[in-house]
């Protein structure tokens, strides 16, 4: 079962998706009353460059490939944005992936689920907090049509793309966060396949969505 609360929304888009779990904490980011708002990454700007400014959230990009059904860590990588607490892009870092495996504790609907076992952060902006290493669980669903206005801001609306799922720890709520798929998929010439396991394949990850740090 799928629920639709809001979170702050990476460069243009609106609205965070839950799959299952209890109800969530978020609250409608419209709302005058919200905690979350859109957040700015200034191409005149660029990321902030003081220390004084502390990460609120954080949102991640990356590939994942699969080989003979399973995930290869080897080749596959993050990139983990940290945004402040008026979502402003902060700094981002460079994350491999020291670890990867088939999760079966996924959501009904998941086509696939990974636990990554990520290193630590290096940064490819400064100065930047540190990004300690950690477990995070990924995973691909049928596409949700929640994430029409934030593909079409991304002028994604063509792709035939998977919904990007993320669980942040064992146990915890799973978030839809953005789309992923192979290039094909992102070009929209090939379709994805609606029964699990996904095909092989270079998926890229991009997240429409930030999560608050823990």
């Amino acid at each position: 079962m799928r629920r639709s609360p809001s979170l702050t929304t990476v460069a243009f888009l609106p609205l965070l998706v839950a799959c299952g779990g209890s109800a969530s904490r978020f609250t409608d980011a419209s709302s005058q009353d919200s905690a979350f708002t859109s957040p700015t990454n200034d191409s005149d700007s660029g990321a902030a460059t003081t220390t004084e400014t502390s990460p609120a959230w954080w949102s991640f990009d990356g590939v994942v490939t699969v080989s003979y059904g399973d995930p290869d860590p080897s080749l596959s990588s993050l990139v983990v944005s940290l945004w402040d607490g008026e979502t402003t892009l902060v700094c981002q870092l460079d994350v491999a992936v020291s670890a990867m495996e088939n999760a079966t504790d996924g959501p009904d609907d998941a086509l696939a689920f990974w636990r990554a076992d990520l290193d630590d952060g290096v940064p490819t902006t400064e100065p930047c907090d540190a990004w300690p290493s950690r477990a995070l669980w990924i995973g691909l669903a049928p596409y949700d049509p929640a994430l029409d206005a934030a593909a079409f801001e991304h002028d994604w609306s063509g792709a035939t793309a998977y919904s990007l799922l993320v669980r942040e720890f064992d146990g915890g709520q799973v978030w839809t966060v953005g789309l992923a798929g192979t290039a094909e998929q992102w070009d929209g010439t090939s379709l994805p396949v609606e029964t699990a396991p996904v095909e092989d394949g270079v998926y890229e990850l991009h997240a429409l969505y930030v999560l608050p740090i823990p």
